[in-house]
């Protein structure tokens, strides 16, 4: 199994990145707020709320992983980060 992993930021006067997703084939899920944990600046501002997960349609999936693939809507931002492991018997 292997997992990519990209980070992206706004291009000038692009589209603006605010939600985070995680995005596979076939699936995918959207953190509205974010994805870093609470001893940063943001948890004083949104008090520790808790966060929800949304999973995404398929159209939804497929239209956001376009958005970051296939259109360049957001810049690439240093080296794509792979994890790979192997199934444990």
């Amino acid at each position: 199994m292997k997992i990519s992993v990209f980070m992206w930021k706004n291009k000038p006067r692009g589209e603006e990145l605010h939600n985070r997703y995680i995005l596979c084939d076939p699936v995918g899920v959207l953190f509205g707020k974010g994805l870093d944990d609470e001893d940063t600046q943001d948890a004083e501002r949104y008090g520790g709320q808790e966060e929800d997960i949304t999973i995404l349609s398929g159209p939804q999936n497929t239209q956001h992983r376009n958005q970051y693939c296939l259109h360049g809507a957001f810049e690439l931002v240093g080296d794509v980060f792979e994890i790979i492991g192997q199934k444990r018997d």
